[in-house]
């Protein structure tokens, strides 16, 4: 066991066939909001509370990754609320860089609660499927939380983690800055009170104005009902999600990394996690795997995780934290070996 015990019960895996796009922040929210009334309208809500009872891992075709590295994927891992939509999102911002060294693959939690031996069920079974051998896996906020413990369970059944990369991921809840929006989720799930989702919707809100950054009036109220669409994460989730940053310790892993090298990306304007403070204490409690320096976001708007908001900026962060942390790739298009030119 790794220390940290899983927070729900089993479930099986789901195939579900994804398409990534790029996406424009309005395109996201009017694609959102129209899934939320068809699965209304259609009466569907049911199906899809099936379809994400699941945890599921699945991968998205690159000629060119697919070709080059056969036996390499990367893995998106979402943060803190995040649907499978929006992980899909993420890993649609980030494939311009992620190609060069890997397949693409993205995870969704399951709406019955976050469970890490489901999810390590689900990342060796499309490692089987696919032929992979090894995987790099980037964790999104909170999402590098899970990475550091998957990449440990995945290593103990015989598979490759060269990289796992930690996008403003805190090292502990000490480094969520309000976290009062996540204590009392916490405090609810582990005394098994469910949130009701009038509450849950004053808390999205609440949260949103008070991270209004450069969102409009408008987009606040959008996201606000996304997340309590039928296509959000559910409310038990997001508890569980809560539960777990509460009790994380990044310690119960320092000593079952073996060579994998973990890099960070980060934002000192960062207004969710103190980053600077985060990668200090992954740097502390990892001091074999973490190599310096911190890659910085900085011009990310919002400044906290959201590649899906600033692909350029991302994309050219994480080639940089890859030329930093792993060996030289084979060029895209090429079959010799030709390393691409360095930054």
């Amino acid at each position: 066991m790794d220390g940290l015990p899983d927070l729900t019960g089993t479930a099986e895996q789901l195939r579900f066939i994804a398409r990534t796009r790029a996406m424009s922040r309005r395109a996201f929210l009017r694609t959102a909001a129209v899934g939320a009334v068809l699965a209304t309208d259609l009466g569907i809500t049911g199906r899809i509370a099936h379809e994400r009872s699941t945890h599921t891992v699945q991968g998205v075709g690159s000629a060119e990754a697919d070709a080059l590295h056969p036996t390499t994927s990367w893995l998106v891992l979402p943060g803190f609320k995040l649907s499978w939509e929006e992980s899909q999102w993420v890993l649609a911002s980030l494939a311009p860089a992620m190609v060069t060294r890997g397949r693409l693959a993205w995870a969704g939690y399951s709406n019955e609660g976050l469970e890490i031996a489901a999810l390590t069920r689900a990342a060796l079974a499309y490692a089987t499927e696919r032929g992979i051998t090894s995987m790099l896996l980037y964790g999104h906020s909170f999402g590098g939380m899970v990475a550091v413990q998957l990449a440990v369970r995945l290593r103990r059944a015989g598979l490759a983690v060269p990289l796992i990369v930690l996008d403003s991921t805190p090292h502990s809840r000490l480094d969520v800055l309000n976290s009062r929006w996540f204590d009392g989720l916490a405090y609810s799930y582990e005394l098994g009170y469910a949130i009701p989702s009038t509450v849950r919707a004053a808390m999205e809100f609440g949260e949103r104005v008070a991270n209004k950054n450069e969102r409009t009036w408008q987009q606040i109220a959008d996201q606000t009902a996304a997340q309590l669409s039928p296509l959000a994460p559910s409310n038990t989730l997001i508890q569980s999600e809560s539960a777990y940053i509460y009790n994380y310790d990044a310690g119960v892993f320092a000593n079952d990394l073996g060579s994998t090298a973990v890099g960070y990306l980060g934002n000192a304007g960062d207004d969710t996690v103190d980053a600077v403070n985060a990668a200090a204490g992954w740097a502390d409690t990892l001091p074999r795997n973490l190599v310096p320096p911190l890659i910085s976001t900085a011009g990310a708007r919002p400044a906290h995780a959201s590649p899906q908001w600033n692909p350029q900026l991302y994309q050219q962060a994480l080639d940089r934290l890859c030329w930093q942390c792993l060996p030289v790739p084979r060029a895209i298009g090429t079959t010799s070996g030709t390393a691409s030119p360095g930054p």
